[in-house]
């Protein structure tokens, strides 16, 4: 059973969150200092994690962003498949 404070304000899910972004913070800065072929993917995966993340475990997105983040998306698809 969640006690109150967990009910209201999700603190395992919020804590989850923050912790999953702090380590893909590290994980970035690596990938930068790094001199793979596939860095640009790679960080392009860690960015959709973070807004996944905030749109689902901290709960801090909107719709507009949401559509902003497809349009990327999208756009991105489309770069990759010219290349």
């Amino acid at each position: 059973m969640k006690n109150i404070l967990e009910q209201k304000f999700e603190l395992c899910k919020r804590i989850k969150h923050v912790l999953s972004e702090a380590n893909r913070v590290l994980i970035f800065k690596q990938v930068c200092d790094s001199n793979t072929h596939d860095r640009i993917e790679t960080l392009g995966e860690l960015m959709n994690q973070s807004h996944n993340s905030c749109a689902r475990l901290y709960e801090c997105s909107s719709n507009e962003l949401d559509e902003l983040t497809d349009i990327c998306r999208y756009v991105f698809l489309l770069f990759s498949i010219e290349r």
